[in-house]
């Protein structure tokens, strides 16, 4: 903030709201991009949640591929195999839209904090140029 402040100042002497609209435009632009690589993770956990579900499901119908007979014992270990293709695919699911979720509401928060950060530091500079 002090390097703002005094950028502002050593705008040859202008003291215009112009010069203090463009060092708040590189400002919000350093604040912010420093954080824009977490909406693309929380995105990348969406999708990989359902690239798992989809590797689950594959799982789970791979087990049907060595159906031979159709007798007690090979329907019980057909059913245990395709639970565990069945958890896999719901597991990555849950797994990938929480982290998600939660990532993209941290990062939410923290935008709505850089958005009234700059508000404050629009007025502070309106103050100071106004002077």
């Amino acid at each position: 903030m002090q390097r703002y402040f005094s950028l502002l100042r050593s705008a040859n002497g202008e003291r215009e709201e112009a010069s203090g609209e463009l060092l708040i435009d590189v400002l919000d632009g350093r604040c912010r991009g420093r954080y824009r690589f977490g909406y693309v993770i929380a995105d990348l956990m969406l999708k990989l949640g359902l690239l798992g579900t989809v590797i689950g499901f594959i799982f789970m119908l791979g087990s049907l591929v060595d159906l031979n007979s159709i007798d007690i014992n090979v329907m019980q270990r057909l059913l245990a195999q395709m639970s565990g293709g069945m958890k896999v695919a719901l597991f990555t699911t849950l797994t990938g839209m929480s982290c998600g979720v939660l990532l993209n509401i941290k990062y939410q928060l923290l935008d709505w904090s850089v958005d009234n950060l700059l508000d404050d530091v629009r007025e502070q500079t309106y103050r100071y140029t106004s002077r």
